[in-house]
């Protein structure tokens, strides 16, 4: 079952296959939960600056760190 979703593009969910033809997923590793739906910026940047300090570069080019 699909989750509601913040995109607005419909695209992605409207060019998935029938659902007999998805895989079965099993997600049962405890060490690894997620709630349904997943920020993933919050969870790449924000947690790493609240888990590292906001003073470390989080992205790196070859002209600056931002």
């Amino acid at each position: 079952m699909l989750h509601t979703s913040a995109h607005v593009d419909e695209f992605p969910r409207q060019a998935l296959p029938e659902r007999e033809q998805w895989p079965d997923l099993e997600f049962t590793l405890p060490a690894l939960p997620h709630p349904p739906q997943l920020n993933a910026a919050a969870a790449l940047i924000d947690d790493s600056s609240a888990r590292f300090g906001p003073d470390r570069p989080c992205l790196l080019t070859p002209t600056a760190s931002a």
